[in-house]
């Protein structure tokens, strides 16, 4: 896919994308409200803590340095 390759490119990680069927597949809703769905959970403030402290421990792992 160009769009992903570009996102890529640009330095985003893009081997792992959700989409509005990870939630239409589990639950009876519209598109829109599918969508709605992902923009709350990604952008939950407690999800991306979560990500950030991920993102620190896994660089640990790796002995990076933090700067």
């Amino acid at each position: 896919m160009e769009a992903r390759k570009l996102l890529a490119d640009l330095g985003y990680y893009t081997d792992s994308l959700w989409s509005i069927e990870d939630v239409t597949d589990h639950y009876k809703c519209t598109d829109e409200e599918a969508y709605e769905v992902l923009r709350m959970v990604l952008s939950d403030a407690y999800i991306k803590s979560v990500i950030r402290k991920a993102i620190h421990m896994a660089s640990e792992q790796l002995n990076l340095e933090q700067i």
